[in-house]
């Protein structure tokens, strides 16, 4: 009998979720193609990486421990041989990551990002289809697959806890957003979506993760201060990373030749720009109810997130994978067609992929022809005119700013603010 309901059960799921279905599996076997047949260096960012090298840093931290050394401070824990900048969380790696297959680890955790991703995002049309696959298929995600980065497992993670948001199970949501900070700084900042939704809950995870981490500071002090002083992985603004510090980094030098890139005034200056630019932005004119709508709440955790990481974060190309949060929104037919919104969406998804397929495009060449695979001479022109690059870098810095300018225009003109203070 129990058999028998089981059956019925797929039977109905498999039949509801048809085009979900077909959808998961294309977007899979095309991005196995991608990995296996080793088109990286054509589609997404090329690099001289091997496969898988983030999870190598994880199985790094559990060999360590299985042969009871530091992990941040013995340079052998780390693949490429530097002490680690990892929150320290990572010092309980169990031991076991170590023998699992790193080709089984991909598959699970693709399946999962797809899966969930899918799960969230209801895709109505052929048009939407298209949006998702070169979304999937685009650079800055492929980064992440190729490198099997942990972003592939909190996207998925931070999409289903702010679903347990909308179900009103705060408790569980609020402890897997903890554990994902406790693994990346970042989901911290998702706290304040419990501000509105939940005061207790709010001040009760800020005050679990304040134990966690005087806990740590006690227990592990000397690995954070290692961790804090190893500028190569902690620094500053820099070519390549998606950071609101470039900007300020490129135009300063023009005025003080000798500034150096890991300057904290640069990101202090990101701030006040991003609250200026808040400040400046035409508010909503509209009212909303207190009925949560799940794809704002999606939103609202997407666009923390990004301008989080855009203020703070040295190299954030990964984080590019949180854009999926915003997604369900920009698909939603209702936000659509508020305030213009679909000429800013169009916009920002216009910058994100001329952004990432440009930068990936001259980054490829000159990796390359460095493996004297192509003979171009970009990169020698690079060479001899540095003016080309540092207008290249400029632009891209630029672009950064007008995405993160859109994204506050849509979170502050439809009134989004009103579901976090």
């Amino acid at each position: 009998m129990k058999k028998l309901k089981l059956m019925n059960n797929l039977l109905n799921y498999l039949s509801n979720n048809k085009n979900q279905i077909v959808i998961f599996f294309i977007l899979f076997f095309v991005i196995l193609l991608i990995h296996y047949l080793k088109l990286y260096h054509f589609l997404g960012h090329h690099s001289f990486s091997s496969n898988f090298v983030d999870w190598e840093f994880i199985r790094g931290f559990a060999k360590c421990s299985i042969e009871g050394k530091n992990r941040f401070i013995d340079l052998s824990c780390d693949i490429m041989e530097r002490r680690v900048a990892y929150p320290p969380l990572w010092i309980y790696t169990p031991k076991i990551f170590y023998y699992f297959d790193s080709n089984f680890i991909f598959l699970a955790s693709l399946s999962f990002f797809i899966y969930i991703s899918l799960k969230f995002i209801e895709i109505k049309n052929i048009s939407e289809f298209f949006l998702i696959f070169f979304l999937f298929t685009s650079p800055y995600f492929l980064y992440g697959f190729h490198r099997l980065n942990i972003d592939i497992f909190l996207v998925p993670v931070i999409f289903y806890s702010v679903y347990l948001i909308k179900i009103k199970k705060n408790i569980l949501s609020s402890a897997i957003i903890i554990f994902c900070s406790f693994l990346k700084l970042y989901p911290a900042i998702t706290y304040l979506i419990f501000l509105k939704q939940n005061k207790k809950v709010f001040y009760s995870i800020v005050i679990v993760s304040m134990i966690f981490l005087i806990l740590h500071l006690v227990f592990h002090l000397k690995e954070i201060q290692i961790m804090l002083s190893n500028s190569d992985m902690t620094g500053g603004p820099g070519n390549g990373s998606f950071s609101g510090k470039n900007l300020l980094y490129f135009i300063s030098i023009i005025l003080v030749p000798e500034i150096g890139e890991q300057n904290s005034y640069f990101m202090l200056g990101s701030a006040i720009l991003i609250v200026v630019i808040y400040l400046l932005l035409p508010s909503s004119t509209i009212q909303k109810n207190n009925e949560m709508n799940i794809n704002e709440i999606f939103f609202i955790a997407g666009f923390l997130i990004l301008v989080f990481c855009f203020i703070f974060s040295y190299n954030i190309n990964y984080r590019f994978m949180y854009i999926l949060l915003l997604i369900p929104l920009f698909l939603d037919k209702d936000f659509v067609k508020r305030f213009k919104n679909k000429n800013f969406i169009i916009l920002f998804l216009f910058l994100f992929f001329f952004k990432s397929h440009i930068n990936t495009v001259l980054g490829n060449i000159a990796i390359l022809e460095y493996q004297n695979l192509i003979n171009t001479k970009v990169s020698q022109l690079f060479k001899e005119n540095s003016q080309y690059s540092y207008f290249l870098n400029l632009i891209d810095a630029i672009i950064q700013w007008i995405m993160m300018g859109i994204l506050i225009y849509l979170f502050k003109k439809n009134n989004l603010k009103s579901v976090i203070i």
